[in-house]
């Protein structure tokens, strides 16, 4: 038997820290991620939060 697909809600991770909107919580830090740029092949940063 397939299964159904299941209807979801999205979800709103937003954050306010110190009075600076992310759009989620998931922040990288530039010494382990470089500057973003060198995973855009395979990740699209602009779903971080932020590259720090």
């Amino acid at each position: 038997m397939p299964n159904k697909p299941v209807k979801t809600n999205p979800v709103d991770m937003s954050v306010n820290l110190g009075g600076l909107h992310l759009k989620n919580p998931v922040c990288t830090a530039s010494g382990t991620f470089g500057y973003g740029s060198e995973y855009k092949d395979y990740f699209n940063p602009a779903l971080l939060g932020a590259v720090t």
